[in-house]
């Protein structure tokens, strides 16, 4: 979920979790007696649309919905049983020609990445039989990592066709992979930052405008370190970035810097509340709930909600107004909802009574 309609919000939050509906809840039925079958993590707005990968009678497709029963329906087919495909990075960008849809269909064949205006006609293949991952605009430009044959998992570049679809730069030479990941637009949209490795810079921050000159280390970040998981966060003009420590940056060599202590993040889950990053990582008290204003000064611990080394391993983060709502394992409690109030840590009850957890995956504000 995370997302809204009609752009009407209202103070109350809803989520996904295994304690039963209340009465007049429920979903944006099928326009037919068959169900669908729904990836709820997976919501994009595009338009005026709400988009959403579903499956019904064996066969998946991209849906569209605008909110009604009336108004959802599939646009897009993905897949049948004698040719199977599943989606994944879906996301929307508007090179300039109006909002279109990004994503990659796996097939017992390889990754392709497609592109479609939300409908059948519109929906075409950029790429086929490649391994493709992450993917960012930069001015009216989609770059993205691929792995090809010959080429390795490097940065490419296109503007939406075939024609203009291929490598922006072989960062690691020959068949060598420099593994592009966390690709991330400032502010402006004309720069996009990643993390890479050579065998020069070892794991690097990289930032490019979208040209083969324009693709420039920033700064190394972990000499002898090549792949990790991790994720670039703004805030603002400064950037939080996982590189299995925490380091900050302004895009510039000398405003590129370490946490003083080698805390372990996790920045793919987040939230963002009031000009301040919200978190979990790893340190003496187990993983935790951390927030940063994008400087080692502005870093800190909000909470050790289970005492210990364990840690209560804080997830499914989702700020609204200036409160931040998560999940956090509690001994003898299980997964329960949290709030953070930008002072306080609170309960929001106990969902499943017990050692067992309410198990929340996603919240959403609600439309007025």
């Amino acid at each position: 979920l995370g997302a809204t309609l009609n752009g009407q919000l209202c103070p109350d939050c809803a989520f996904l979790g295994t304690r039963p509906l209340p009465y007049g809840v429920g979903p944006v039925a099928s326009r037919s007696p068959a169900p669908v079958g729904v990836e709820t993590d997976n919501f994009v707005r595009c338009g005026a649309y709400h988009y959403f990968v579903g499956s019904k009678d064996f066969e998946s497709a991209i849906w569209r919905t605008d909110g009604t029963i009336a108004g959802t329906h599939a646009v897009v087919p993905i897949g049948t049983m004698a040719n199977p495909g599943s989606v994944r990075s879906l996301q929307c960008f508007d090179l300039g020609s109006g909002p279109e849809l990004w994503f990659v269909i796996t097939r017992r064949t390889g990754r392709e990445l497609w592109v479609s205006g939300g409908t059948t006609a519109s929906t075409r293949p950029l790429v086929t039989h490649v391994d493709i991952d992450q993917m960012a605009q930069v001015g009216n430009l989609v770059v993205f990592a691929c792995n090809r044959t010959g080429l390795g998992m490097e940065p490419w570049i296109s503007d939406g066709t075939p024609a203009k679809t291929g490598l922006l730069k072989n960062i690691q030479g020959r068949a060598a992979s420099s593994t592009p990941r966390d690709f991330a637009t400032d502010p402006s949209g004309r720069n996009c930052y990643f993390t890479a490795s050579d065998q020069t810079n070892g794991r690097a921050l990289w930032r490019t405008d979208g040209t083969e000159p324009g693709t420039v280390p920033v700064k190394t970040l972990l000499p002898n370190q090549t792949v990790y998981p991790g994720g670039i966060v703004f805030l603002g003009q400064r950037m939080v970035i996982d590189a299995g420590a925490l380091f900050f940056s302004d895009g510039t060599p000398a405003g590129t810097q370490g946490y003083r202590d080698p805390i372990a993040p996790t920045l793919l889950d987040h939230a963002i509340s009031g000009g301040k990053l919200y978190f979990m990582a790893n340190w003496r008290d187990g993983q935790e709930l951390w927030t940063t204003d994008g400087t080692p000064s502005g870093t800190r611990q909000v909470a050790d909600l289970w005492p210990g080394f364990r840690g209560s391993l804080p997830q499914s983060f989702f700020a609204s107004s200036s409160t931040v709502f998560f999940t956090a394992m509690v001994a003898g409690r299980g997964r329960e909802p949290f709030v953070f109030d930008g002072t306080t840590v609170r309960s929001l009850g106990e969902l499943e009574p017990g050692s067992g957890s309410s198990s929340i995956s996603s919240w959403a504000r609600l439309s007025a």
